[in-house]
């Protein structure tokens, strides 16, 4: 049987998609401002892998990841 154990803090990652540039900036701006510095980005990159979203938000969708620096507890993702 396990042991209960406290939960180590987390990375955050976030994910982050738009077709312009100015939303992806106004995202990172906003993300600093509610979870602190962002310490790695990712390349913006196409996201063509699914259609899902052309109807709501257009085709040409670009990608970012953005990866915090500071570490969270887990029990504050589900704010």
């Amino acid at each position: 049987m396990g042991a209960i154990t406290e939960p180590r803090p987390v990375l955050l990652i976030l994910a982050v998609f738009s077709r312009h540039q100015a939303g992806l900036d106004w995202a990172q701006t906003h993300a600093e401002s509610r979870w602190g510095k962002i310490a790695l980005t990712s390349k913006v990159f196409l996201f063509d892998d699914t259609t899902y979203y052309e109807k709501t938000m257009g085709p040409e969708l670009k990608k970012v990841f953005f990866a915090f620096e500071r570490l969270v507890d887990p029990t504050e993702l589900i704010e």
